[in-house]
């Protein structure tokens, strides 16, 4: 079975002319290989009331390691909120089919296939810092970065009604109940997430926290600042009230406003350490950025999500640095310079082992904080003023 190798797990889509743009240029190799069914993965159905946005069932993935740690991985992968975007169907497994048309994620990831073992997932490269750890991936197919809590209407452009099931809170806590009854304080749990599922590592993180209150907990969200005055009306859509059901509230930064509320919540807890990544003009989300405001991508544009990302992180630094519980990872890796982008998410695939900041690849960060209990930002010379 031949399955076309896109990046889809590590883009954000959300328009007709966005999703066109990044399966041109999704952040890593466009390619195509023979996809092996691998059957490595356990695959468990939640049933009750998760669902994906289509009204098929939904389903996560577990694999055992040989240590005593987890990994519990936000999958990435799109969102819709309102006719438009719901319009755009996304396929994983034929991403030639995007955007034919058709309910938004006609279909669901199949994670026991070969080209999907990349990045931290590989168990054959030892560079990887956690090749036997554990793993939960928490699917995502409800198009509403793993937040949701509504069942919308959406009508397209030839009248036709749509039902969109955005399940993602009732997905999310389904797993992590799971999660709860089968595992029992592991040493160390990285909950990480890439493009979509950044959201969901740093959302749900207070209530792993209380899951596993004697383990040592590293949060990653990897690749998916955002600063957008659309942000409220888009959670709107999907039923979100981000003070009911995750304890802040929410600005047109939503992923600050998360880190900061998560920041203040675990000051006195030296068992919890969050991290952030991001490239420097991230292909995916400066795309992003553009169609929340329905314009083109430009210069501009991507200058202006550049600076927007770097004075979000310094004043995540700034509010860390009394508890020391906030690190960063800014790089200009593998900049193309015919787009003049960078790659959007490290993690789910091979610029894991390859993105180069002053002389430290991302792996050898993770594996420095997360395995030798260090602690280091990188990139300091990408932030405006006095933290630079």
């Amino acid at each position: 079975m031949k399955i076309p190798l896109f990046r889809i797990q590590c883009i954000l889509i959300l328009s007709l002319s966005f999703n066109i743009m990044a399966q041109e240029n999704l952040g890593a190799a466009d390619l195509s290989a023979e996809a092996v069914k691998i059957n490595t993965w356990e695959v468990i159905r939640t049933g009750g009331k998760t669902l994906c946005s289509d009204g098929s069932d939904y389903k996560f993935y577990h694999q055992n390691g040989t240590s005593d740690n987890l990994i519990i991985f936000f999958s990435p992968g799109g969102a819709c909120w309102d006719d438009d975007s719901c319009e755009k169907s996304i396929f994983w497994q034929q991403p030639e089919k995007s955007n034919e048309g058709g309910i938004y994620y006609a279909d669901a990831l199949d994670l026991n296939y070969s080209t999907y073992q990349t990045g931290f997932f590989r168990k054959d490269n030892d560079q990887n810092p956690f090749k036997n750890w554990n793993k939960v991936f928490i699917s995502y197919c409800s198009g509403d970065v793993h937040i949701g809590d509504a069942v919308q209407k959406y009508t397209n452009a030839i009248g036709e009604e749509k039902t969109i099931y955005h399940r993602g809170q009732e997905n999310s806590r389904a797993v992590l109940n799971w999660i709860g009854k089968n595992y029992q304080n592991p040493s160390k749990v990285l909950v990480s997430g890439e493009s979509a599922g950044g959201h969901g590592a740093i959302y749900y993180l207070p209530d792993i926290v209380t899951m596993f209150p004697s383990s040592r907990i590293y949060q990653l969200s990897d690749g998916n600042a955002l600063t957008t005055e659309r942000f409220l009306e888009i959670t709107a859509w999907w039923g979100v009230d981000a003070e009911e059901n995750f304890g802040f509230k929410t600005s047109n930064n939503t992923m600050n406003d998360a880190y900061l509320y998560a920041i203040e919540k675990f000051k006195d807890n030296k068992n919890v350490v969050m991290l952030q990544q991001n490239t420097i003009r991230d292909d995916a989300m400066t795309g992003f950025q553009a169609s929340t405001s329905r314009i083109n991508r430009t210069d501009a544009i991507l200058a202006r999500w550049q600076q927007d990302m770097t004075y979000a992180t310094k004043e995540l630094k700034k509010a860390s640095e009394p508890y020391g519980n906030y690190f960063y990872w800014i790089s200009n890796c593998h900049l193309d310079t015919e787009t003049n982008t960078t790659p959007h998410c490290l993690e789910w695939n091979d610029v894991f082992y390859t993105c180069e900041q002053g002389g430290l690849f991302f792996y050898q960060w993770l594996d420095r904080i997360i395995n030798k209990d260090e602690r280091l930002d990188v990139g300091a010379e990408f932030l405006p003023g006095e933290l630079k």
